[in-house]
């Protein structure tokens, strides 16, 4: 019965390529292991691309008129070999007389066991070679005669064949009409690579330079676990002894690991298979490890699936690698799927190096990293594993074992997706992890901190983590989610002493967080750097907030928060709490929220924060902008830009210690220190000036403001406030003062000299009012220096007077550095010495630091200057400086 039939590729099994048993070595069978599935009976058509499939480092057509084709069909009584009288790889068509009609599910593979595929696709490559005849491709002709495929392929005198199931070797040579036996014996046969300098060898001799566990029975096929078991160990055991690799072919390999790991490795043995299609399934969870190695050197894997066959039911006792005290080790391109404890557990090892490992559902971590020296980490991804994906740890029992410290540790591209933690460090030093990905921890995304369980000795110092996005922390699949989960957690709980942590958070954003955006917890002896973090919609509840600072010396630094449960920021206790620029937008998301900043009772340290702005969308959960509940420590914050929030109530009977810090859109400069705010309100801002005038104009320079409240003689006292005004088109100018000395900031004023002073606007004693009011008879003038180049330009405001105003400067030719800029000569002199201060005004200012930041000389009682530092000005910029002198 003659047929045509049209081979649909439902799936076409292309192997990645693969060595050879020996560097360069074929092997008929790797090429005779594809399959293309046929799903239909009539015609289908399919890219041309559909027909190519690869073995041993080549790619060619599965198909070609005339080589013999062996149909598998899913009745084994209909399975036969055919020869196609044509073949059409664009439409990956083949036609055939076939005995039987075959109706899916049947498959397409080589004829030849893949014997004719191997000479076809080695023809021009590398010269003169041998290819091998193995019991795998006694496997795959399973059923025909093999002397008759020896004698009907056709081939060129430069490959020869080699049957290594006969003993000895049975060589084959290409006489130009079929390959025939040639000599049979221990080294029988001649191998030369071609080339110049290239020697002859025997083939034995060449295809001994390496080892496959199939040399030794393994099987690979997913039903033979003592086979491969044993070929498995015997190979190695033969690595040991010459210093060689193994390789593990593609396969499904059953190892048992019922009493022993299936597996323990040994000095310089390095083992290595095809990718994920080098499989090797342990069949015992909750036995012992799968892959195993204690106390190698040069001992790695690559390249191969390591998984536990059974899926695992709990968290028991075996690893599915599991390395104790390697030196020089490598691991790269391993899958490691399903097991009880964690995917691999690396301990007290040195000089370790780790590459593209992927982790899965295991029933603890992913990597598990104990007192480890000079880690090196590239390339971790992890999933649905019930602890950490990345966990480095101090354990003293280790340390005391094998005297290795947790310590000199690097990772980076790590990825994590549904794991109980993505990133943990536990007591560990000098340890950088930069560039990665969390996705649905369970718990906190990153955790640092010591497990007293682990050490009491040990805590984490020099730790760096950085260049990360961390997304729904709390709101994943994993079994261990919890509520409430940080994006962000440092919990440091049983201090050494001595040690001082070092610890850094920069460049990371997290989103949709359950828990805190960042929480420090029972830190001590700490140092902690956060900067450059970005939280959004983070603590799902009212005690859950964006930054919770507690500790010894926590700076932060461009820290932005948008849609939070409760603070910004929340400082339960630390030493020294600095920052700068830091955002809330939106606090008090939930019903019962209190302050975008709050500073409790047990806040007593040093606080100082500068540049924060703050807005509330949710005003009936709010209760103020910035809240301070301590009555000791000094707390000064700076530069507050607040819109949204209720005026606290300010301090009462029931809490008369309490300091209170109050600000308003207006405010750009706010300084709280011991309840006192002094605040420069911006120029062209309405502000209502004393005795009730109603201004003409818009405010067109600084405004000074000091406001205080406390709870005195039974009742809230409200006091120091001063305005000010500087209205152009008003006829004077005043200051304000009201009730001064009951909350302990006592006033005094000298009047002296005072221009003009008039009368009901000051209740109490009056010393004296030199330049109270700033205006004398005669204005101030300015000169250029030689700081200010030659023929600069130099002038004050037309409203400049000898308490305020603002200096303009643009330096001509060659400004000199360390000279003087600018002299401002007062109007009057100063009864004492003037003392003035300085401030930027324009963005060229603003922008001077360091060696180009000008500064101001100790005045005299005429005049003050302003130098230029190491560096001089720039010619032909305007440099503008806002100036404030008292006496």
């Amino acid at each position: 019965m003659r047929k045509v039939l049209l081979v649909v590729i439902a799936l076409a099994c292309c192997f990645p390529p693969v060595w050879g048993q020996n560097a360069g070595q074929i092997i008929a069978a790797q090429y005779g292991e594809f399959q293309v599935s046929g799903s239909t009976i009539g015609g289908f058509y399919f890219p041309p691309a559909t027909c190519q499939v690869s073995a041993g480092g080549q790619n060619f057509a599965a198909f070609s008129t005339g080589v013999p084709i062996k149909i598998v069909d899913g009745n084994p009584a209909l399975t036969e070999v055919a020869t196609p009288t044509s073949v059409f790889i664009g439409v990956c068509s083949v036609n055939m007389a076939t005995a039987h009609n075959h109706v899916p599910p049947y498959y397409l593979t080589s004829g030849t066991g893949g014997l004719q595929e191997a000479i076809t696709a080695n023809q021009t490559v590398n010269g003169a070679n041998t290819i091998v005849l193995n019991s795998e491709w006694y496997g795959l002709i399973a059923g025909e005669n093999a002397a008759n495929i020896i004698s009907s392929v056709r081939g060129i005198a430069d490959l020869g064949l080699v049957d290594v199931t006969t003993t000895p070797n049975t060589y084959y040579q290409w006489n130009g009409t079929q390959y025939i036996a040639v000599s049979s014996g221990a080294g029988g046969g001649s191998y030369n690579q071609g080339g110049s300098g290239a020697v002859t060898q025997t083939v034995t001799a060449k295809l001994q330079q390496s080892i496959s566990v199939k040399d030794f029975g393994a099987v690979g096929d997913g039903a033979h676990m003592a086979a491969d078991t044993a070929g498995l160990q015997a190979a190695v055991a033969a690595a040991t002894t010459t210093g060689q690799s193994v390789y593990i072919p593609a396969g499904h390999y059953l190892l048992n690991n019922a009493s022993a790991p299936a597996l323990s490795g040994a000095n310089n043995v390095a083992i290595y298979g095809d990718g994920p299609s080098s499989s090797l399934a342990c069949q015992t969870v909750g036995g012992a490890d799968c892959i195993a190695s204690t106390g190698a050197t040069g001992f790695a894997l690559r390249n191969l699936s390591i998984s536990y066959g059974p899926a695992a039911t709990q968290r028991t006792s075996g690893y599915a690698v599991d390395i104790q005290s390697c030196t020089n080790c490598s691991f790269e391109g391993l899958t490691l799927n399903n097991g009880d404890l964690s995917g691999m557990r690396l301990a007290s090892s040195v000089h370790t190096q780790l590459h593209n490992i992927a982790i899965s559902n295991f029933f603890a971590n992913g990597l598990f990293s104990i007192n480890n020296q000079d880690l090196r980490v590239d390339g971790e991804s992890c999933y649905n594993n019930q602890d950490a994906c990345f966990e480095t740890s101090w354990f003293d029992s280790q340390y005391s074992a094998y005297g290795i410290p947790c310590q000199n540790i690097t990772a980076t591209n790590i990825t994590s997706n549904t794991d109980t933690e993505a990133i943990l460090i536990n007591a560990c030093n000098n340890v950088s992890v930069n560039g990665f990905t969390a996705l649905n921890s369970g718990k906190e995304s990153v955790w640092v901190g010591q497990d007293p369980t682990t050490t009491t000795a040990h805590w984490p110092d020099r730790v760096s983590i950085a260049n990360g996005s961390i997304y729904g922390a709390g709101y994943g699949a994993n079994a261990n989610n919890t509520a409430t989960a940080q994006a962000l957690y440092i919990n440091v709980s049983t201090s050494p002493g001595s040690f001082i942590s070092h610890i850094n958070f920069s460049n990371i954003s997290a989103t949709h967080i359950s828990g805190w955006g960042l929480q420090m917890a029972e830190l001590q002896n700490d140092d902690v750097q956060a900067s450059n973090l970005s939280f959004y919609d983070v603590g799902n509840g009212d005690s859950e907030g964006c930054i919770q600072t507690e500790g010894n010396q926590v700076n932060l630094d461009n820290i932005a928060c948008t849609d939070i449960g409760t603070y910004t920021l929340y400082d339960t206790n630390t030493l020294r709490l600095t920052g700068q620029n830091i955002t809330g937008n939106g606090s008090n998301q939930v019903g019962t929220g209190t302050n975008a900043i709050y500073l409790p009772v047990t806040a007593t340290g040093l606080v100082s924060i500068s540049g924060v702005t703050l807005n509330d969308t949710n005003a009936t959960a709010y209760a103020s902008s910035v809240f301070d509940g301590s009555a000791t420590g000094q707390h000064s914050i700076w530069n507050i830009t607040s819109t949204g929030v209720l005026t606290p109530t300010g301090p009462t009977s029931a809490n008369p210690g309490t300091a209170y810090t109050y600000s308003d859109p207006t405010h750009s400069w706010v300084i709280r220190n011991g309840g006192e705010i002094q605040s420069f309100a911006a120029p062209n801002v309405y502000l209502l000036p004393t005795a009730g005038a109603t201004p003409t104009s818009f405010v067109n320079s600084s405004t000074f403001y000091w406001q205080s409240k406390c709870w005195a003689s039974g009742a809230q006292q409200t006091e120091s406030i001063a305005w000010l005004d500087l209205y152009p088109t008003l006829t004077t100018e005043s200051l304000a003062i009201t009730k001064t000395g009951g909350c302990g900031f006592p006033l005094t004023l000298d009047t002296t000299v005072a221009a003009s002073l008039l009368a009901n606007i000051i209740n109490g004693t009056i010393i004296s009012g030199v330049h109270f009011s700033g205006l004398t008879a005669t204005p101030p003038a300015i000169a250029g220096g030689t700081g200010a180049g030659t023929s600069p330009t130099v002038s004050l405001n037309a409203n400049s007077n000898d308490v305020s105003g603002y200096i303009s400067v643009t330096p001509g030719a060659s400004p000199a550095a360390g000279a003087t800029v600018a002299t401002i000569t007062f109007g009057t002199p100063y009864a004492t010495l003037a003392k003035c201060m300085l401030s930027p005004a324009n963005s060229a200012a603003a922008l001077l630091t360091g060696p180009t930041q000008v500064y101001v000389p100790v005045p005299t009682t005429t005049a003050f200057q302003i130098n230029s530092g190491t560096s001089a000005l720039a010619a032909g910029t305007l440099y503008t400086w806002g100036y404030t002198c008292t006496q």
